[in-house]
Formats: C-alpha cells, sequence, structure tokens
C-alpha cells in the first residue's frame, strides 16, 4: 500500500503541487503536450487542481496553452525545472525560482514582455534607418 498523504485539518490531501513538480511532469511523459487532467495524474492531484496550477504558471510565463477541440486544452512548458537537488524552499533572501531561469521579476506576462521587446526593437532599428539616411 502507498504512503498516506498528509491531509488539512478538515481532512482533505494537503497538496505537494510546486512548479517544478508540474514541470516534471511533463519531463517524465512521453507526449510534448499534456492535459490538466494527465498532470493531475501524474502528480496525483484532480484535473481542476492541476489545471489552476498551469493558468498561474502560464501568467508567469512558464508553460503555454492551445485549444486542440471543443473541450480539449493541452499545455506544455516553456522552461525546465530546477535540479531536484535544488533548494525547495529558498530562504527569503534568496532569489526565486525564476531568477534562476532567466525571467525577470516582473508582473507582466511572457507575451507582454516579448511584445514590448518587439516594439523596442522597432523603434531601434527606425532609429539606425533615419540616421543612416541622414
Amino acid at each position: 500500500m502507498s504512503e498516506e498523504r498528509p491531509r488539512t485539518d478538515d481532512g482533505r490531501f494537503q497538496a505537494e503541487v510546486t512548479e517544478d513538480t508540474v514541470l516534471r511532469a511533463f519531463e517524465e511523459s512521453e507526449s510534448p503536450v499534456l492535459t490538466a487532467k494527465e498532470v493531475g495524474e501524474a502528480l496525483d492531484v484532480t484535473g481542476v487542481a492541476a489545471g489552476n496550477h498551469l493558468k498561474e504558471m502560464r501568467e508567469r510565463g512558464y508553460v503555454e496553452r492551445k485549444q486542440a477541440g471543443a473541450r480539449a486544452v493541452v499545455w506544455w512548458p516553456k522552461v525546465k525545472p530546477l535540479p531536484e537537488n535544488a533548494a525547495v524552499e529558498p530562504e527569503e533572501d534568496v532569489p526565486h525560482v525564476r531568477d534562476f531561469r532567466g525571467a525577470l521579476d516582473s508582473e507582466s506576462t511572457a507575451a507582454e514582455l516579448l511584445e514590448e521587446s518587439r516594439e523596442r526593437d522597432s523603434e531601434r532599428d527606425s532609429r539606425l534607418k533615419d540616421s543612416a539616411e541622414g
């Protein structure tokens, strides 16, 4: 029999899902994309709980999603998990896991940061063209 998972005071299982455990579920899968239900099965949580984690991770730019049918949504990782021997809970003065992935500490999503970067590149190209002509 498997080891009993810890429960909260109201009897529900305590979630042990982190960004890295979600990312490892993708790494360990033979498929390049997974549904929230499949991620949940890999992590021993419900598909709804996995979907909630995936949505939060998408806002941070760690995963992406695509509607694959009338009711099907598939997800894939955009970053790799930290090595398993890395500190799980960094101390307060230690940078967050996103700092190790090269992501900016920003409230913007990855898509917003990409769009901002493209706008700056376009402006720079325009200035270079003007200076070359002038």
